[in-house]
């Protein structure tokens, strides 16, 4: 029945779990969220499995990057370093 929406060779199956961990809810499985939402953006691109890898941009001239480099140019800024692409961070007033 799969094979009727497949859009893609390669079909996965899904699986199912018991009534039991439906009922006790996805924070059963992951937990419940970060009230921090500021921290949790952080950890997940400064200290995250992918946060130091690199990758290229689809805009800026192909530029080389990673997302904790990204998270720091855009949040705190090195004022004294060049970033990736050539570019250098200016103070903002907000």
């Amino acid at each position: 029945m799969n094979a009727k929406f497949a859009t893609l060779s390669a079909v996965i199956d899904a699986a199912f779990g018991k009534i039991d961990e439906f009922l006790g809810g996805i924070t059963e499985h992951v937990g419940l969220p970060a009230t921090n939402l500021m921290k949790g953006m952080e950890n997940n691109f400064c200290h995250g499995d992918a946060a130091h890898t690199k990758f290229t941009t689809s805009k800026y001239d192909g530029t080389i990057t990673t997302a904790a480099q990204e998270f720091e140019y855009v949040v705190k800024p090195d004022l004294t370093a060049e970033y990736p692409g050539g570019r250098s961070a200016t103070n903002m007033d907000v």
